[in-house]
């Protein structure tokens, strides 16, 4: 799990509560964020995703991340075949509204995702972008 800008890991503590139960829980902190030393020059967080890889154990995941977490989990990772990837975003100013269509392709990838079906998140947004773009 990798929080997101200006958080650190332990923004975490409820969900790891939970999963602690059911799976191994990995937290990340960002460079800069948490236990991570800081630095004041921007250049040093241009590239937050550098070293993801080596960070994460071999093997299929369940990655999540929240907001720039998100973003660093999508950028960083070389996941195996099997790997679940999970963005967490929220923004209420963003103004995004999904038609009905639009949100209906959405959970029926969730639920085929659910079902075990390989579904292509990249291919799903890439639908999204086309409509909006």
């Amino acid at each position: 799990m990798i929080h997101g800008a200006s958080q650190h890991r332990g923004v975490f503590g409820a969900q790891v509560e939970y999963f602690q139960h059911h799976c191994r829980v990995l937290l990340i902190d960002l460079p800069g964020h948490g236990q991570k030393p800081a630095s004041y020059d921007p250049a040093d967080y241009a590239d937050m995703a550098s070293g993801l890889d080596a960070m994460l154990p071999p093997g299929v995941l369940d990655a999540v991340g929240f907001s720039l977490g998100g973003k660093v989990v999508l950028e960083g990772a070389s996941f195996e075949e099997g790997t679940s990837v999970t963005v967490l975003a929220r923004d209420e100013d963003s103004g995004v509204t999904l038609t009905p269509d639009e949100e209906a392709e959405i959970l029926l990838a969730i639920a085929e995702a659910e079902r075990g079906e390989t579904v292509s998140a990249e291919e799903v947004l890439a639908k999204l972008a086309r409509r909006h773009g």
